[in-house]
């Protein structure tokens, strides 16, 4: 240091340690969205994206479909799923109820289109095929405001809102007195107590759905 000139004896100012934090936190960000990216988790957490990968690996945790979901399931995740598929098989079997299902998810909605990239490729190679683009119809959708997300009170404040909307759009359900079955993600704001209290207030049957599920919504695939 003094071959350098520098007579300076105090201690110069070190990088600091990096920030350490719960494996909770992170499973609760996940939790509300399960599409962010390392890069927003990263700065949600006010830590580096290297540490977010780190912790992604300690946890078994790799995206799938755009979500991060576990590496490999439990023999109490696979028998769950399969004792569940094996009851709702059996269920329409013996009366159909998928026409009542009503579909509830959370995604981001691009305001933009992507860019089409050109794939360089040896002669004859085929290209990658691009996915044909399907409508389907939706009764209802809300859009958040900036940095607001997704908690028990708006979540319920949208079912009231989902319900209105399916009173005018999906009539024919009320007079015929037919169960609405929802299928939503169970994120922690979807199982908070307001909202499973008001599912009852709706007698609304909330559809089996066991953790980890592949089941995918429409909106995945901008299907909308």
């Amino acid at each position: 240091m003094f071959k350098n000139g520098d007579f300076n004896t105090k201690d110069k100012e070190r990088s600091r340690r990096p920030k350490v934090y719960d494996n909770a936190d992170l499973e609760e960000l996940l939790n509300k969205d399960s599409c962010q990216t390392q890069e927003e988790l990263a700065l949600t957490l006010k830590v580096t994206q290297q540490a977010v990968s780190h912790q992604l690996k300690s946890l078994e945790i790799i995206q799938k479909q755009g979500h991060w979901v576990p590496h490999e399931l439990t023999p109490r995740n696979i028998e769950h799923r399969f004792c569940t598929c094996e009851m709702l098989l059996a269920r329409q079997k013996q009366k159909g109820f998928l026409h009542r299902i009503v579909n509830g998810d959370e995604k981001w909605i691009y305001y933009d289109n992507p860019k089409k990239m050109k794939l360089l490729g040896p002669p004859g190679h085929a290209s990658t095929s691009t996915a044909k683009q399907i409508f389907m119809e939706k009764n209802f959708y809300c859009l958040l405001k900036p940095n607001e997300t997704i908690t028990g009170s708006v979540y319920r404040t949208q079912l009231m809102r989902s319900n209105r909307a399916l009173k005018e759009k999906r009539a024919h359900y009320y007079s015929r007195h037919d169960e609405i079955i929802f299928l939503h993600y169970n994120a922690r704001s979807h199982v908070a107590a307001p909202v499973k209290t008001y599912l009852q207030v709706l007698n609304w049957e909330v559809l089996l759905h066991p953790p980890y599920s592949p089941d995918i919504a429409s909106s995945d695939f901008h299907f909308f």
